[in-house]
């Protein structure tokens, strides 16, 4: 049976004559791996859907064992405007590589495609102010810790400061997927956040570009 799936890609490679080799994460299916056979082919009548940091609808016949072949793929969006900047670039390289390293197939990461998606929107200019990238580190950790039960409830002991530390992490969460703007808070803040965000992966094992 024909199956569909929404895919955020964030690798490619080049597979025999024509085909790819592609990775990307699903809202719905987690890590998805897939053959898209004639990828390569450029023509005055065929242009190229899948391509790194693009967001694609695909339609493939689900396999036991190996990587399924895709019979169709099509453009939801395009972040090609990220490799406008080399920065930007090999920021989102950074965070797709921490993406795909710590997602499972078959396990829904609607938080973690929100994130990616936002952050990827952001560098590419279409958002109102670009995150830094400390900024967009933390976003795309947070989203992902949060979506599999990894932040700690009490961050405090204090009940007022820790009532103030949660509010603000469901600020960040809101903001991770686009749902409002980031809080003003210090640089110095913000570092300290990106610093605890990435302890925190290490000491629950995640693999860290």
């Amino acid at each position: 049976m024909l199956q569909s799936a929404e895919v955020l890609v964030l690798k490619k490679i080049p597979f025999r004559e024509s085909s790819l080799v592609v990775s990307g994460i699903s809202p719905d299916d987690g890590r998805i791996d897939f053959v898209m056979k004639g990828a390569q082919t450029v023509g005055a009548k065929k242009f190229p859907v899948i391509d790194i940091f693009r967001q694609v609808r695909i339609d493939f016949h689900p396999v036991s064992d190996g990587m399924p072949s895709v019979y169709s793929a099509e453009s939801i969006t395009a972040f090609d405007a990220i490799g406008s900047h080399a920065g930007n670039y090999m920021l989102a390289c950074e965070l797709g590589k921490f993406a795909l390293d710590n997602s499972s197939p078959q396990l829904p990461c609607p938080e973690l495609c929100g994130a990616m998606v936002f952050v990827l929107g952001a560098l590419g200019g279409s958002g109102d102010a670009i995150p830094t990238a400390g900024q967009c580190r933390l976003l795309v950790r947070l989203a992902y810790l949060n979506e599999n039960g990894l932040l700690p409830e009490a961050l405090n002991a204090d009940a007022g400061k820790n009532e103030m530390q949660q509010r603000l992490m469901a600020v960040l969460l809101e903001a991770a997927q686009g749902d409002m703007p980031l809080p003003p808070l210090t640089e110095d803040y913000w570092q300290q956040l990106e610093e605890w965000s990435g302890q925190l992966c290490r000491f629950h094992g995640l693999k860290m570009p």
